[in-house]
């Protein structure tokens, strides 16, 4: 729509609102020149620029010639942008429009990396605050990566089982990790988030090879890949070995992230040592320290 033309100018309160709530629109009519007639105002989605596809209407004197007033709508009934549109003499001619208001409950969320002292595991903390809205008992926040759309989401859970309005994600690997509110549980339509933040996890992987008698063990903390979803496995090599094929051990990881794993110790001397590999890749993302092997154990 055209408001380059300042006859009439459209101020809206509040700008953010939620579903089922008042909004004012005030009009007023700038030009002495201009007599109003069977003007009227709509309300359109934000994105809609066809003035015949209003959401609802009023007119603004009931054909008077007041040069202001105000009238009252309520927000609709799905989350967006939305604007009101001025029209005169009972035509489509668009006259003015307001500026986008927004139909959303008003969320802020912050983030904060925090270490499990249960388990040694590293997590976020999700911490949210509601400025205004309806009560919405459904809400949940979704963990994202940053290339996953909005159906794609890591994992989620309800603001109803936080605690002190925080709730805790484990961190599945380092990188970028995005946080979205949704005000409704969503199982058709579209998912409409109300807030959002983001946070970036640094961390490295390590890898500590001993042994003791018939047993080796490898001690694992892995931050830079997903053990749930990365295909990573660990595998014990003579040091010297190029080929990822040529292991003598191994072992998937699909649990946490920080563990300890035991291998039945090699028979052949020799000097040893781990190696981390995830996504099906041959080179390893990280390899542990080395250990020689005495003959006949």
């Amino acid at each position: 729509f055209d408001s380059s033309n300042q006859t009439v100018t459209l101020k809206v309160s509040p700008t953010t609102l939620d579903i089922g709530n008042s909004v004012t629109v005030e009009w007023t009519v700038n030009s002495d020149e201009y007599t109003p007639q069977n003007d009227w105002i709509a309300l359109y989605d934000g994105r809609q620029d066809n003035p015949h596809k209003y959401l609802s209407y009023q007119w603004t004197n009931a054909g008077g010639a007041d040069k202001k007033g105000t009238l009252k709508f309520s927000a609709p009934s799905q989350y967006g942008n939305y604007r009101f549109c001025y029209l005169k003499d009972q035509s489509y001619t668009v006259v003015a429009h307001s500026d986008d208001f927004t139909v959303k409950p008003q969320y802020t969320l912050s983030t904060k990396l925090v270490a499990e002292e249960e388990e040694g595991t590293r997590a976020i903390q999700v911490t949210f605050e509601k400025k205004s809205g309806n009560q919405h008992p459904t809400a949940w926040i979704g963990m994202y990566s940053p290339s996953a759309s909005l159906t794609q989401f890591q994992t989620y859970e309800w603001l109803s089982k936080a605690t002190d309005n925080t709730i805790t994600f484990p961190v599945p690997k380092d990188g970028e990790w995005i946080f979205r509110l949704f005000p409704e549980r969503t199982f058709i339509g579209a998912y409409v988030p109300v807030a959002e933040c983001s946070i970036t996890v640094n961390g490295n992987d390590v890898l500590k090879l001993s042994f003791e008698n018939t047993q080796t063990f490898v001690e694992y903390e892995i931050q830079t890949v997903d053990p749930a979803s990365d295909q990573v496995w660990i595998g014990l090599y003579f040091e010297d070995s190029e080929n990822y094929k040529e292991y003598r051990r191994f072992k998937r990881i699909s649990g946490p992230g920080k563990g300890k794993i035991t291998f039945k110790t090699p028979i052949h001397k020799g000097t040893y040592n781990a190696r981390l590999f995830a996504r099906g890749a041959p080179t390893p993302v990280q390899t542990s320290n080395s250990i020689d092997v005495p003959d006949a154990l």
